[in-house]
C-alpha cells in the first residue's frame, strides 16, 4: 500500500463578499479535487484544541505520524533549524528571524527582499551587536535568520509572525514581562546597530526598504529526531518548496525531494515536478508527503480572486500530475487537505471549516460533490480531530 498526503497551506477560508458570499475554494474549478471528492469521501478537520487555529508544523507532524502529544509542542523556529541542517547542539531556544522595515514605532513591511550578500552582511552585524547575550544568528535564506539563545530558555515567548504585527506600533507586539526582556534586548540592539548599517543607507537611495530591524518569531526549544514514526517506519518522502515542511521530512528522517516555487514561475512556466525523482521515490518509499506553502507568509494568498486563481493553478500544476504518478502506484490512499483557514479579507487565521478528503483502496465514496467547505461538511466523515485523521488514513 502506498500512502500519499498533499496539504496546501492555508487555502480555506470562509464567505467573501467579493465572490458572492461563497469562499475561493467553492468558486475555483480545481477539476481534479472534485473528481477525487466524487470518488472519495469528505470530511472537516476539527482544531487541534479547542479554540485553536492548528499549526502546518503539527498537522505536518501529525500527517508523518509524530503522535498528537508531541506534535503539538512543534515551532516553526526549531522545525525550519532542522530543515536548514542548522547545528543546534547546546542550544536551548530557537527564533525564527526576519528582517523588517521600522518606521518610527511601527513596523511598515514585515518582509524585506534582500540578497544572500546583504543577509550576510546584516546577520554578521546582529552577532557582532548580540554578544553577551548569548544569542546567535545563522543565515537561512535571503532576508530570513535562524536565531539561536544559549544559556538557558527560562519564560522566552514564542513571538507572533511580523506580517500580524504591520502598521501597528512595536512596543505593543513586543513581549513583555517578567523572563521577556532577552527577547525585547535583542531587538532593540539590533534596532540600533542596523539603523547605522551603510547597506541600509544604499537601499535608501536606491527607493528600497530599509531591514533596519529583526523580528523574533515562531520560537520554541529544539525537537528531537523521531525514531517512531509511520513514516520513518514504512519509508516516507517529501516533495515540497518550503522550509518548515523540509524541517519535518529531516526529524522524522523522511527523503525530501526539493520542488520548484510555484509561485515564481513566469505565466504560461510549467513547475519541474521531479516526475522521475517521484517515480524513483514511490518505488523505494511508501509514504509521500507533498506540501505546497503560500505565495505570501502566513497562508496568505492575496485577494480573494488571486487566491481562486492560485487553487486552480495548484489544482492543473500540482494535483494532476501526482496523480498521473500515483496511479501506476496501486494500491494507494491519498488524503488532501489544507492546514487551517485563512481569509482573503483579513488576511489572517481565523477559525473555519477546513475540509479534507480521502480516496483510494477501501474507501467507499460518499455525497460530497466537490472539494470545499461546503461540500465536505456533507461528507460521511463529519468533523475529525486532526490527530484522528491519519489513524482514518492507515486503516
Amino acid at each position: 500500500m502506498k500512502w500519499i498526503g498533499v496539504i496546501y497551506e492555508g487555502v480555506g477560508d470562509i464567505a467573501v463578499p467579493q465572490l458572492d458570499g461563497r469562499t475561493p475554494l467553492q468558486v475555483a474549478r480545481c477539476a481534479c479535487a472534485a473528481e477525487l471528492a466524487v470518488r472519495g469521501r469528505s470530511g472537516l478537520l476539527g482544531p487541534v484544541k479547542e479554540h485553536a487555529i492548528t499549526r502546518a508544523e503539527q498537522l505536518l507532524a501529525l500527517a508523518a505520524g509524530v503522535p498528537a502529544d508531541r506534535a503539538h509542542a512543534w515551532l516553526r523556529g526549531p522545525v525550519e533549524a532542522a530543515g536548514y541542517e542548522v547545528d543546534l547542539d547546546g542550544v536551548d531556544f530557537v527564533y525564527r528571524g526576519d528582517f523588517v522595515t521600522l518606521d518610527g514605532d511601527k513596523l511598515r513591511s514585515g518582509s524585506v527582499e534582500l540578497s544572500r550578500e546583504e543577509t550576510v552582511l546584516l546577520t554578521d552585524i546582529l552577532n557582532r551587536a548580540w554578544v553577551g547575550y548569548d544569542a546567535e544568528a545563522v543565515v537561512a535564506e535571503p532576508g530570513k535568520v535562524m536565531v539561536l539563545l544559549r544559556g538557558g530558555a527560562g519564560s522566552l515567548p514564542e513571538g507572533q509572525a511580523p506580517h500580524l504585527v504591520e502598521g501597528r506600533p512595536v512596543d505593543d507586539s513586543l513581549p513583555s514581562g517578567r523572563g521577556h526582556e532577552k527577547v525585547r534586548g535583542l531587538f532593540l540592539r539590533a534596532r540600533e546597530a542596523l539603523a547605522q548599517e551603510s547597506v541600509n543607507e544604499v537601499r535608501l537611495d536606491l527607493g528600497e526598504n530599509p531591514a533596519n530591524g529583526i523580528w523574533l518569531w515562531g520560537g520554541g526549544a529544539p525537537v528531537r529526531r523521531q525514531s517512531d514514526t509511520f513514516a520513518g517506519e514504512v519509508g516516507g518522502c517529501v516533495l515540497t518548496q518550503s522550509p518548515l515542511a523540509r524541517g519535518v521530512a529531516a526529524l522524522c528522517g523522511m527523503d525530501i525531494l526539493d520542488m520548484r516555487d510555484l509561485w515564481s514561475l513566469d505565466e504560461g512556466e510549467w513547475p519541474d515536478f521531479r516526475i522521475a525523482g517521484l517515480i524513483e521515490a514511490l518505488r523505494e518509499k511508501n509514504f509521500l508527503m507533498v506540501f505546497v506553502s503560500s505565495p505570501h507568509p502566513g497562508g496568505r494568498y492575496g485577494t480573494a480572486a488571486e487566491k481562486v486563481r492560485a487553487l486552480d493553478k495548484l489544482d492543473q500544476f500540482v494535483l494532476r500530475p501526482l496523480l498521473t504518478i500515483v496511479e501506476a502506484h496501486r494500491p494507494f490512499r491519498l488524503f488532501l487537505t489544507t492546514d487551517r483557514v485563512v481569509s482573503s479579507v483579513t488576511q489572517r487565521a481565523e477559525e473555519g471549516n477546513v475540509p479534507f478528503l480521502l480516496v483510494g483502496e477501501g474507501v467507499d465514496a460518499d455525497a460530497a460533490a466537490g472539494w470545499n467547505e461546503m461540500e465536505a461538511g456533507r461528507g460521511a466523515f463529519g468533523r475529525v480531530h486532526p490527530k484522528d485523521l491519519f489513524g482514518l488514513i492507515r486503516e
